[in-house]
């Protein structure tokens, strides 16, 4: 059946009888009429319909989609080195014989949701050397770590002349939830094998993809991977060939710091390459932490009442369309 057939016909009758040719044909100018505003009323109610039914749809998807955790406010993160890990408290300088192993620990803390960290220390070359680092995964809850089967953590070539970087994006995640903060994230063994004093320094990246190595640098992570921004302390280490002078690891100095200041970060005393010849092409800003937290897994957060609520909207708009065509169908029997 055609749109014309249900909506009316428009055909005309043999004009036998004059007589009633003009109201004939008056009536067939209103049956016209009546068909062209049938036909456009049932074009409106489909294109209702479908419209309808098209944002029920697409209200239902939005609902469907997760919710994921926003990144913190500027503050509040912060990155810590214990120049002393077998001591109690922070300290924040150590003097170690010429020879002689030590251990230092990264301290995470801040009021902060975070799905995992990286971290990247550098000293002065030649002062001290890398031994092992052991990630502190029972305390921060973050059981993914890099590199996988707790192997070395890598030398950073790209760090600036007459300097060492350590780190190269070992590092952890959790597998859901958040962090658990404040905690140390990580020791590692050093070995003093110079004569000297170095910082013993957090290489800086910032949320922008700045800082002193965008791909590698110490940060927190949010859910999704985006980066924490956040701040750095320092500590300070001696490397001296008098043992009797020198503090052994594991005895409390008088410089022990707080366990958690907030501070700026702070650009290092380090030596700065000053042209990228010196340090070969820049690294690529997305780091292989961010690169390992994929945007459906760590920390991602389901909203029931949200997507509860979208459904209901969706459903409500379905149920308005149906109702609207039933009602213009009505009216338009009784017209």
């Amino acid at each position: 059946m055609t749109e014309s057939n249900r909506c009316g016909t428009e055909g005309t009758a043999p004009l036998t009888n004059p007589r009633l040719a003009k109201p004939l044909a008056g009536r067939l100018r209103q049956e016209r009429k009546e068909n062209r505003m049938c036909l456009v009323g049932r074009a409106a109610v489909r294109l209702t319909f479908g419209l309808a039914a098209f944002l029920g749809l697409l209200i239902a998807l939005a609902g469907s989609r997760p919710v994921h955790a926003q990144g913190p406010a500027a503050a509040g993160a912060t990155m810590i080195v214990d120049a002393d890990a077998q001591s109690p408290g922070i300290q924040d300088k150590l003097t170690v014989p010429l020879g002689s192993t030590f251990v230092v620990a990264i301290e995470g803390s801040g009021s902060v949701e975070a799905a995992g960290y990286q971290w990247e220390l550098s000293w002065r070359d030649g002062l001290l050397d890398y031994v092992a680092h052991e990630e502190n995964t029972g305390a921060t809850g973050a059981t993914l770590c890099a590199p996988e089967g707790g192997g070395p953590a890598g030398r950073n070539t790209e760090a600036p002349a007459g300097t060492e970087w350590i780190g190269l994006g070992a590092g952890c995640i959790v597998t859901s939830g958040a962090l658990k903060l404040p905690a140390p994230l990580v020791t590692l063994t050093l070995k003093c094998v110079g004569e000297g004093t170095s910082a013993v320094h957090l290489v800086t990246l910032t949320a922008d993809g700045g800082g002193e190595d965008p791909a590698f640098g110490a940060t927190f992570y949010a859910p999704g991977g985006s980066v924490i921004p956040t701040s750095y302390v320092d500590a300070t280490v001696t490397c001296g060939s008098d043992a009797d002078s020198a503090q052994a690891p594991g005895e409390s100095t008088s410089s022990s710091v707080a366990p958690a200041p907030a501070v700026e970060p702070t650009v290092p005393d380090v030596p700065q390459a000053s042209t990228e010849d010196d340090r070969g092409a820049a690294p690529s800003s997305i780091s292989p932490r961010q690169a390992e937290i994929p945007a459906s897994g760590f920390g991602e957060v389901r909203s029931t009442t949200t997507q509860g609520f979208y459904w209901w909207l969706g459903g409500l708009c379905l149920l308005a369309s149906v109702a609207l065509t039933v009602g213009v169908r009505l009216a338009s029997r009784h017209s």
